[in-house]
């Protein structure tokens, strides 16, 4: 068996796989995007643009372990002209600013001509990078299509809801667009099941938006309509929220006086519910200190979640001796 004919078996299969894994890669543009927009415009195929920094981890993971997916690769390369840019290099900075690029990876999506359509901020397995830009395809899904018949007036209720749900799926502000979406709806029928769906997910953040203060009002009639656990769920939301921003950030006691005062205000038959979870979440750190004002947290917990924080939070402790966990528990 000759030399040259093992070279040549060896160079073929080297090859053959090189040429398999390419096949099945994002086949990303080498040029320059002045380039990447004749092509596009050429061939008539929106363009898809990763934007990464070098430091960025996730950019990384996703150029190692996604972009070279066999069905991430036949993706793209049948949908789009895809280009990447470093963020943070030459060109590529006043790319970024050029499209408010201020966190990585920030994936974009532009038509053929190169107007923005679409962005996506993260990291994506194959299987969502896939359907966030199928979406991207989509003119009922991209954010800045929406954006455009927005800001030409159109404010039918399920248009809003399309756009409150696209805006919150890539980061983007949405509470206006939110609150629009109720006054298309109208308050009475906040109590159907799907329309209090929309509150609990986009507007139950904030105990002084009017919405939430209109559910709190009519508390009885949305109780008579949802059940009480699924109201006073939402009614408490937005105070466990602040809650744990004011003890994540330290805060200082006046802020802490002033929101334990809200909830006197809107809500005092939970008061001392509100007050022991602040004093169980900021003794954190101090064994026990944090044991005995569980116990007093216990006490006023009803709900799943403040009771599986207590489990959790007596397993971690004692999980590891029988004897302190009977004890405990």
């Amino acid at each position: 068996m000759s030399y040259q004919w093992i070279t040549t078996v060896i160079l073929t299969t080297v090859l053959g796989c090189c040429s398999q894994l390419w096949a099945q890669s994002i086949s990303f543009e080498k040029s320059d995007w002045e380039s990447v927009l004749a092509k596009a415009e050429a061939t008539g195929k929106p363009i898809f643009v990763d934007t990464y920094a070098d430091w960025c981890q996730p950019c990384k993971w996703m150029d190692r372990e996604v972009f070279v997916k066999s069905e991430v690769g036949t993706f793209f390369n049948q949908h789009y002209i895809s280009y990447n840019i470093h963020a943070e290099r030459c060109a590529g900075m006043a790319f970024a600013e050029k499209h408010r690029v201020t966190s990585y990876p920030t994936l974009l999506y532009f038509d053929a001509q190169g107007k923005l359509l679409h962005r996506v901020i993260g990291a994506y397995n194959a299987t969502d990078l896939i359907e966030q830009s199928q979406n991207a395809l989509d003119p009922n899904q991209q954010i800045y299509t929406l954006q455009q018949r927005y800001e030409a007036g159109e404010r039918d209720p399920e248009f809003l809801a399309t756009y409150t749900k696209a805006l919150a799926n890539v980061n983007e502000p949405y509470a206006k667009v939110a609150t629009d979406y109720v006054t298309a709806t109208g308050k009475q029928v906040l109590r159907e099941p799907e329309h209090f769906a929309f509150l609990e997910r986009y507007i139950a953040k904030n105990y002084n938006h009017p919405t939430y203060r209109y559910v709190l009002e009519e508390r009885v009639t949305f109780i008579k309509k949802l059940g009480s656990q699924r109201v006073n769920r939402y009614l408490e939301a937005p105070f466990k929220l602040r809650g744990y921003e004011l003890i994540s950030n330290a805060a200082p006691r006046a802020k802490i006086r002033a929101y334990l005062q809200d909830v006197k205000n809107l809500l005092p038959h939970r008061l001392e519910y509100f007050k022991s979870r602040l004093d169980f979440y900021a003794s954190r750190g101090d064994e026990r200190r944090q044991y005995r004002r569980s116990l007093k947290y216990g006490k006023h917990c009803r709900d799943a979640e403040s009771l599986a924080t207590l489990a959790r939070y007596t397993l971690d402790v004692y999980g590891e001796n029988p004897v302190q966990l009977n004890s405990a528990l």
